[in-house]
């Protein structure tokens, strides 16, 4: 049993991934945030943020701003949620992995 009283899994680890594979995943999600922003879906905006997000925003003013509110704020009164109303483009991607294994 673990710690939490479960019975403890058996069978294969997971592979780790490669840093070109975890490269991708953070570009797919990225790509797939970035998307979501420019159709206005704040469902998957929502899923891929974590709920206690902080951040700077022009809107803002130098304020911090903390959660979900206030972006959700912006997904309800943007000018047009239609896809392919507005695109975001990512030119030269450049981020470094961090963490136990980098």
């Amino acid at each position: 049993l673990t710690a939490c009283g479960q019975p403890a899994m058996s069978g294969p680890t997971p592979r780790k991934h490669t840093s070109q594979e975890e490269e991708e995943i953070v570009m797919s999600t990225l790509r797939r945030l970035l998307h979501a922003i420019d159709c206005g879906d704040y469902s998957t905006y929502c899923e891929l943020c974590d709920a206690d997000l902080t951040s700077f925003e022009p809107e803002a003013r130098g304020m911090l701003i903390e959660g979900l509110t206030f972006h959700k704020f912006y997904f309800d009164n943007a000018q047009s949620n239609t896809p392919g109303s507005s695109q975001s483009t990512v030119a030269h991607p450049k981020f470094t992995l961090l963490g136990a294994d980098h």
